[in-house]
């Protein structure tokens, strides 16, 4: 019998309810020459974002990580999403992007969860690049809490929670 890691698990889980929610699925996804774990994606028209929105949700694996990793991590993901959206039209001519940049690690240190929460995450035009990581032993997610509700919104979702 095959037994799956706590990531594996919870990766599992969160793409299951992502899912339900019409986002389309890939795993094991290459960009820039890296592997992301599984990648989730949902384009539709938002009235409240006036215009149609795309929102990305990357998974990535780390033994270890810290701010800079998980920054460059994010910014990957962030260009990832640029380059992948549906949508022909650039961001703000009836478009937009929400990229939550998850990094999957198996221990997270004090340290790299005050500098996630601490650091305000970049700008960017009718986009939002959002990173997050999670602790796949501990079995909890920091995200940035600066200026932005977006981490609420993915531990919600994480959760199972609607």
């Amino acid at each position: 019998m095959n037994e799956s890691s706590p990531a594996e698990t919870w990766l599992r889980t969160v793409v299951q309810g992502l899912s339900s929610d019409d986002f389309s699925l890939s795993h094991d996804v290459s960009f820039a020459g890296q592997e992301f774990m599984a990648v989730a994606h949902r384009s539709r028209f938002e009235v409240t974002k006036l215009g149609n929105s795309e929102t990305f949700f990357v998974f990535g694996g780390f033994q270890a990580c810290d701010g800079d990793s998980v920054r460059w991590f994010s910014s990957l993901a962030f260009n990832y999403a640029k380059k992948s959206k549906s949508f022909p039209l650039p961001c703000g001519l009836l478009e937009s992007v929400f990229c939550f940049a998850v990094c999957v690690v198996e221990a997270l240190d004090e340290s790299t969860a005050d500098s996630v929460r601490s650091v305000m995450p970049p700008k960017h035009w009718a986009a939002a690049e959002i990173p997050i990581v999670y602790d796949s032993v501990a079995k909890g997610s920091c995200a940035s809490l600066k200026g932005r509700h977006c981490g609420a919104l993915f531990t919600t979702r994480a959760s199972g929670a609607r």
